[in-house]
């Protein structure tokens, strides 16, 4: 259920970058010699075994657009990252990690602007069922190092815990 709500909100947000319905799934990495060393979005299989052996969670499925998206956990909370700026669900150039809260009480918008306003790592927004948001995007055009990445990923874990003590969300 909780999975369905951040693909819904993470549809909303992104619904200007999704692409077109998928014809194939993604090759897993770059031929052999082809960039190898590098991390791209357009091989999500890649970035999925690469937070699986960080010891994460890391399932690897499609949008109902047909790009690719992978389901994880941390710090006690689920989140998806996307791959946007796909053709047919291929060939990406960047991911979105995404999450929502939904408390009993909706998060003022002072509350998540204070966020915005003190933090680099992690947008949040309002969604319109009152859910709180964060999402953070990353490039991966051209490539990145997998220490980048797993740097970025783990940014992104602090920013996920600390956005949810911010919010005041208690699991």
């Amino acid at each position: 259920m909780i999975q369905r709500a951040i693909r819904l909100a993470g549809a909303a947000v992104l619904a200007a970058t999704l692409s077109v319905q998928a014809q194939n799934v993604a090759p897993a990495g770059p031929p052999a010699g082809q960039g190898a060393a590098l991390l791209e979005a357009t091989y999500p299989a890649r970035l999925a075994d690469l937070i699986r052996n960080a010891g994460y969670e890391a399932v690897l499925d499609k949008t109902d657009s047909g790009n690719p998206v992978i389901d994880s956990a941390a710090e006690g909370a689920n989140f998806a990252i996307y791959f946007v700026e796909c053709e047919n669900g291929a060939d990406c150039w960047a991911v979105h990690f995404v999450s929502a809260f939904t408390l009993n009480e909706p998060v003022g918008l002072e509350v998540l602007n204070d966020w915005n306003r003190d933090r680099t790592i992690g947008q949040a927004s309002l969604l319109e069922d009152d859910a709180a948001q964060i999402a953070h995007y990353m490039t991966l055009r051209h490539g990145v190092s997998e220490g980048n990445f797993l740097y970025m990923f783990d940014q992104w874990r602090i920013a996920l815990r600390d956005f949810m003590v911010h919010i005041g969300f208690r699991r």
